[in-house]
């Protein structure tokens, strides 16, 4: 399975899962402050996508377990390029944000 063979339900689900292993470890940590950081006014779902895969390039084990949880290999994903399964992953980490990370 690969990201563009994914609901926006199931990769929501793939991407909480393995963000909540991932908690502790400082990509995944940096990158919820950089994505805090761009403010309600500055927020943009691919910017926040962006950030994902910045937090997969710093960190070759979180990739490994997003590829394995069906959402392909998002180090390598180019936010410009028209790919299937980009929308899908762009609304299910926007609502991951908005669903927990707010809260928080």
């Amino acid at each position: 399975m690969n990201g563009s063979s994914l609901t926006q339900d199931e990769a929501f689900v793939a991407l909480a899962s393995v963000l909540a292993r991932f908690a502790r470890e400082p990509s995944v940590m940096r990158m919820k402050m950089r994505v805090r950081e761009q403010g309600d006014n500055q927020r943009d779902e691919v910017r926040q996508l962006a950030e994902l895969t910045r937090a997969c390039r710093e960190s070759p084990a979180l990739a490994q377990a997003l590829a394995e949880a069906g959402l392909g290999r998002l180090a390598d994903l180019d936010l410009h390029a028209v790919a299937p399964g980009t929308g899908v992953l762009v609304q299910a980490f926007n609502r991951l944000v908005e669903q927990r990370w707010e809260e928080e």
